[in-house]
């Protein structure tokens, strides 16, 4: 138990240093009415790799044991490092010519004190603590209440998941952009209209009969989980 926890701590040092320069990044390079299409391309990792880690690590672990799967899929995700450095490795002069004005000393006790920050970090906070929630618990369900295999699972909730998740980021995206642009408060309200899509999707998940529905509800309330980021940092 200690191990997992402790594997899971260095996941979060990964996730933590490398997502807020991946948002930096958007920021520095686009305007901030084009921002939420660029940050969805961002968070497709989500999809992506939840995608391949559910059918690879699901069919690894039926075949040789969870502790072999994590370490296979672990080893696999180093190789895209010196990827990474080759793209991004270079200093690059900012896309958009008023950055430079932008680039002030931050005060992050100003920050704190804007209501306005606060209510966007609570209420992506608490979107994230119930997707994670759902998503989380939905393969020992799968396995417990519908009768699915560890491999079944991985396969049928992966590609779900995977796909759902593509094309609600990408859609959510774009919407985002275009309605911001008539009012930017539209990022927010696009937001809460996901959130509020996110209770009967992941009701239903757990509650229908069918394990093919199931699933596909699941993977719905998934797509709510993970398509929230791009508007609610573009809004930030």
């Amino acid at each position: 138990g200690v191990q997992l926890a402790l594997t899971r701590v260095g996941v979060a040092i990964g996730e933590a240093g490398s997502t807020p320069a991946a948002h930096a990044y958007v920021a520095r390079n686009f305007p901030p009415e084009r921002r939420a299409a660029p940050l969805a391309v961002i968070t497709l990792a989500i999809p992506l790799a939840s995608a391949a880690s559910l059918i690879g690590g699901g069919l690894l672990a039926q075949a040789l044991g969870w502790r072999t799967a994590f370490v296979v899929m672990g080893a696999l995700s180093v190789t895209f490092v010196p990827v990474v450095l080759a793209v991004l490795g270079r200093r690059q002069r900012p896309l958009v010519e008023n950055v430079a004005a932008e680039q002030v000393p931050v005060n992050w006790w100003d920050i704190l004190r804007k209501p306005s920050y606060l209510a966007i970090v609570a209420g992506a906070a608490s979107i994230s603590v119930a997707g994670y929630a759902v998503t989380t618990f939905a393969p020992a369900f799968l396995m417990r209440a519908r009768g699915m295999s560890l491999g079944e699972v991985g396969l049928q909730y992966g590609i779900a998941s995977g796909v759902a998740g593509i094309l609600g980021l990408l859609v959510v995206g774009k919407v985002a952009d275009r309605l911001s642009g008539v009012d930017p408060r539209w990022l927010l309200w696009l937001v809460a209209a996901m959130t509020a899509a996110l209770i009967p999707f992941s009701t239903l998940g757990f509650i229908v009969g069918s394990s093919t529905l199931a699933v596909c509800f699941i993977a719905l309330s998934y797509v709510v989980g993970t398509a929230y980021m791009a508007p609610s940092i573009a809004a930030i």
